[in-house]
């Protein structure tokens, strides 16, 4: 009887001195090959000679990868290469332990993998175990490619808990993103301080809105068991002692996460705007409402009276020691800045210590930003952050002057950067001499990708040999809120733009996250191959995930999105805002709704009926299921227009019964009001369980609850007001 000969061995090679990272690189390969073929691989370390397929993993300077492989050529420390040296020997190899993983994930992609937000699609059919025929060297075009992992609504990360947060970093990971980024406000629980006797009392989530949960909820089964909306890590917490305690530690985990993927680690916080019990210590607080919820204020007068500088001093101190292991801090510019009225003042002290006039005359920058027609709002608004950002650079010129944070940052390599806002562009040419030594920006060209596009050769303006920049990139707008956004060619511009005129990189901006593999693929991608296309990532992502006949129609199906998202964010910023009482606003109106709404509407009917014959060419199982996600999005998005306008259509016949003379016709125009409400609260409804049918992680349960109330709960508390009010005045009147 012959023996059964044995399969051939396998072995992944690493070196002796092989970090935790490397190890965790050859562990997940490992688990990829059985995963996909069955095949045991063994990891070993030292010598690479034997029989057998062997994967040669680790450092460029190893000597087992370099006796394996010969001559090799430099690579960056995002550096990677993927080779197949022999029939039986492949060469994994990077310029550091992450980009020793990356190229494990290359190899794995090269067998029909994709990684997805949610996991990862595995090829139905990944044929028979080979070591594919490639030879590729990898570099970054871009050196920073971030994820902001904490904001500020309940449709976003302040919703995920510690462990989709975990999750989420290892699959960025997978796609070579590189950077997490924290985005933290002054009334969050996220560090303590105090200061002129006064010590941080505000520590609340979600700008203190508050969104009930009880049994009434559409997708109840979802949600936590709590009276009210908030991140699951933080049920229970009554005190702001126990808030701070979970943030810090939700914060760190965030950090400690990425740190061990070796990923580059950094938060913003917001040096000029505290938390309101902190009024006592300014000069001339700002007393009117300048953020949702009011939980916050910044300094009118002097920026430079003592009180002031002390504030912004020691928060900055608090944060440094309390964040001490990031990779760097951003001092982020207020979205909606109060320095204007020293401006002038600022200018000639600006000028006086660096010679501005000489090369830029600041009336024509004023009037140029002044009548910046792209700034959403108005014209104040456009002057007002102009002028505001000359009185910060001006400020913090002469502030880091003055003390010694920045070799304290330094002590802890931490760099500290600058993230300015919207109409700063304009100080391009002359933000090398403004800023401190060392420092670095981060910028928005306008609240949406389109936005940015429009702006964006402003940023060869930028000398990027001096000054390092980062683009603050947009998937999705919070204003817009919970409908699909899809940004592709958008993006693509911007990244184009990056890379011809030395941009370092970008950080992200987006709320939902379901939606977003499509563009995340593409800028995945074209952050490392300066000819990648949107067509060709859609391509390549849509044949894997959906099979290759449903290639055509879902790029279709992106294509009118894209349209969409662009008609939102020229006329429709705030549309479904995750805010209280965003749907109750037309309720004051007497007007049909915009013409281009209904526009929006019937896109996204096109888009449904593209999806319908996509799941007739759909041909994997994961395809089904992004589909279904997919469809639900597109229900929601259209019964949320029906809502509106069918409140809009019951306001004007509240409107109409006002202006009646006679009581039958005001009863007459009241109920149809009523039954228009009716309708809209139906389709409200109808919106919510949509989402509720595709719930797959935090954002989506916090859109879920939010959304329930803004359309539901809301709509019929408002709309029951209207027409008792309605009713009561009908029996008022003598006619």
């Amino acid at each position: 009887m012959r023996k059964k000969k044995s399969p051939p061995t396998t072995r992944i090679c690493l070196s002796p001195a092989a970090d935790k990272l490397q190890q965790f690189a050859a562990a997940e390969l490992k688990r990829y090959l059985k995963r996909l073929f069955g095949v045991t691989a063994e990891v070993t370390s030292g010598s690479t000679v034997g029989a057998g397929r062997r994967f040669i993993v680790g450092l460029r300077s190893d000597d087992h990868v370099r006796a394996a492989a010969g001559r090799l050529p430099r690579l960056s420390d995002q550096g990677h290469l993927v080779r197949r040296q022999s029939p039986q020997v492949m060469i994994l190899a990077g310029g550091s332990s992450a980009a020793v993983a990356w190229a494990v994930y290359e190899l794995v992609e090269q067998y029909g993998v994709r990684y997805l937000l949610h996991g990862d699609v595995f090829p139905e059919n990944p044929g028979a175990f080979r070591l594919p025929d490639v030879d590729a060297v990898l570099e970054p075009t871009l050196q920073i490619r971030s994820w902001r992992q904490w904001n500020g609504l309940p449709t976003g990360p302040e919703m995920w808990t510690a462990k989709q947060q975990k999750a989420f970093i290892r699959q960025i990971f997978k796609l070579k993103y590189n950077g997490v980024f924290l985005s933290l406000w002054p009334h969050q629980p996220v560090v303590h301080y105090e200061c002129g006797g006064i010590e941080k009392s505000t520590g609340l989530l979600l700008f203190d809105q508050k969104f009930p949960i009880t049994r009434a909820n559409i997708g109840r089964e979802h949600l936590i068991d709590a009276p009210r909306l908030v991140n699951p890590e933080f049920v229970g917490a009554r005190t702001y002692e126990e808030r701070l305690s979970i943030c810090v530690r939700l914060m760190k985990t965030i950090i400690r996460t990425a740190k061990s993927l070796g990923m580059h680690t950094s938060f913003a916080m917001q040096p000029l705007e505290f938390p309101k019990e902190f009024r006592p210590v300014l000069q001339a607080p700002s007393t009117e409402s300048i953020q949702l919820g009011d939980l916050s204020c910044a300094e009118t007068g002097d920026l430079f009276n003592p009180g002031h500088v002390s504030l912004v001093e020691t928060r900055i101190r608090a944060y440094l020691d309390q964040y001490s292991e990031v990779d760097a801090m951003y001092l982020e510019m207020p979205e909606h800045p109060q320095a204007g009225r020293v401006f002038e003042q600022s200018w000639r002290e600006l000028d006086a210590r660096h010679g501005l006039a000489r090369d830029c005359d600041i009336a024509t920058l004023l009037r140029k930003a002044a009548h910046n027609a792209l700034v959403p709002g108005d014209t104040e608004r456009a002057s007002r952050e102009f002028k505001s950002s000359v009185s910060m650079f001006n400020f913090f010129d002469r502030f880091f002057a003055s003390n010694d944070i920045l070799e304290r940052a330094a002590a802890d390599n931490i760099k500290i950067n600058l993230t300015i806002g919207m109409n700063a562009e304009h100080l391009f040419p002359i933000m090398d001499r403004v800023l401190w030594d060392g420092a670095g920006i981060a910028t928005t060209l306008g609240y949406t990708a389109s936005r940015a596009v429009r702006a964006m050769d402003s940023m060869a303006r930028m000398d990027t040999a001096k000054v390092p920049a980062e683009l603050i990139v947009t998937f999705q707008d919070d204003n817009i809120g919970s409908l699909p956004q899809v940004a592709t060619h958008s993006l693509h511009n911007l990244v184009r733009n990056m890379q011809r005129h030395g941009w370092r990189g970008f950080l992200t901006r987006y709320w939902p996250i379901g939606d977003l593999d499509p563009v995340v693929a593409f800028l995945a991608k074209a952050s490392w191959d300066a000819t990648m296309t949107p067509h060709a990532a859609y391509v390549d992502h849509f044949s894997q995930v959906y099979g290759p006949e449903a290639v055509d129609d879902m790029c279709r199906a992106m294509r009118i999105l894209e349209d969409i998202t662009v008609i939102l964010d020229l006329d429709f910023l705030s549309l479904f805002f995750p805010v209280l009482t965003i749907m109750c606003r037309e309720l004051d109106e007497d007007k049909v709704m915009p013409q281009g709404l209904l526009h929006v509407r019937a896109m996204f009917q096109a888009v449904d009926n593209l999806f319908t014959e996509v799941e007739k060419n759909v041909s994997t199982e994961r395809g089904r299921a992004e589909l279904a996600y997919w469809r639900q999005r597109i229900v929601f998005s259209i019964e949320a227009l029906n809502e509106k306008e069918l409140l809009h259509e019951g306001a004007r016949w509240i409107a109409a019964a006002q202006r009646a003379r006679s009581k039958k016709a005001k009863a007459e125009r009241t109920a149809e009001a009523k039954q228009s409400f009716a309708k809209a609260i139906a389709a409200g409804k109808a919106a919510v369980r949509a989402m509720a049918s595709e719930v797959r992680d935090d954002s989506d349960r916090g859109s879920l609850a939010t959304y329930f109330h803004l359309f539901v709960r809301e709509v019929q508390e408002q709309t029951a007001a209207v027409l008792a009010g309605r009713a009561a005045d009908a029996n008022s009147d003598p006619m």
